[in-house]
């Protein structure tokens, strides 16, 4: 049966939006039974609520971004742990009276791979480490001078020409002054002080001025040392008076060496 609507059912239908209904009854006295099936005249109420929490997600996501926006740079500045352990350690030098510095050694037990580049060009590997300088109370123009370089045992690759006592696990590129070649004794004193130094001990040096530990600064080494007992709780202080310790140690083996007669030397 055909239905007609008068212009007014027209005009009160006209502003519904998209109408796709079921037309049930004829229109009596002018007015319209119209029944709209739920969820196609007007949305489901899921779908509502599925776009408003969508609308919420883009709304945290969006939060989340300018955020890390802000705060990533931040955090980025900020320091890592083993920069807060470096700064540990050389505060601690610092106020300990030693003097800091960076400084590179020879790396004497390097592998082919890190002399020669894939090239074929010769290199001389090294170590980037911390230098921690005692200073000499004044200047003893007789103590000796040397620089021992750490290198593995056994080590076929360490020069020992220059060393003129064998030390287990220590070695020399250069020969050392104002110390006779002979005396064994000083040399083993020395190599007791520096077998007990502390935090990844690389190289050790002494010259008329100072005494020098040289190391990577790490909390290894450290129970091998008598001023600080074995403890995973050890801190970077410990460390420190430790070789603080160790180059008072040297720098009284050089004021012994120093007021020795020539002769003895």
């Amino acid at each position: 049966m055909k239905i007609h609507l008068p212009r007014e059912c027209h005009n009160s239908l006209r502003g519904s939006g998209p109408i796709r209904a079921s037309v049930i009854g004829a229109c009596a006295d002018g007015n319209c039974q119209v029944l709209a099936r739920q969820g196609v005249d007007k949305p489901v109420a899921g779908d509502a609520g599925r776009t408003e929490r969508w609308v919420h997600c883009m709304v945290w996501v969006v939060i989340g971004l300018v955020l890390c926006v802000a705060v990533g740079p931040i955090l980025w500045l900020l320091p890592s742990k083993a920069s807060r352990r470096q700064a540990a350690f050389r505060a601690a030098a610092r106020q300990a009276g030693l003097v800091v510095e960076l400084e590179r050694v020879p790396k004497v037990d390097a592998g082919p791979e890190e002399r020669v580049s894939a090239g074929g060009a010769l290199r001389e590997p090294e170590i980037e480490c911390a230098a921690y300088r005692l200073t000499l109370p004044k200047r003893m123009a007789a103590a000796p001078q040397w620089r021992l370089l750490k290198c593995g045992e056994p080590n076929d690759r360490a020069p020992v020409a220059a060393l003129p006592v064998r030390l287990g696990g220590w070695t020399m590129l250069t020969r050392p002054r104002n110390v006779g070649a002979l005396d064994e004794c000083y040399w083993h004193e020395v190599q007791a002080v520096v077998d007990a130094l502390p935090g990844d001990c690389v190289a050790v040096g002494a010259t008329p001025q100072a005494v020098t530990w040289y190391g990577r600064e790490r909390m290894v080494d450290v129970a091998r040392s008598a001023d600080v007992a074995a403890s995973t709780d050890v801190e970077p202080a410990e460390v420190v008076a430790a070789i603080v310790g160790g180059l008072e140690r040297l720098a009284g083996l050089q004021r012994s060496a120093a007021a020795r007669p020539s002769g003895d030397v």
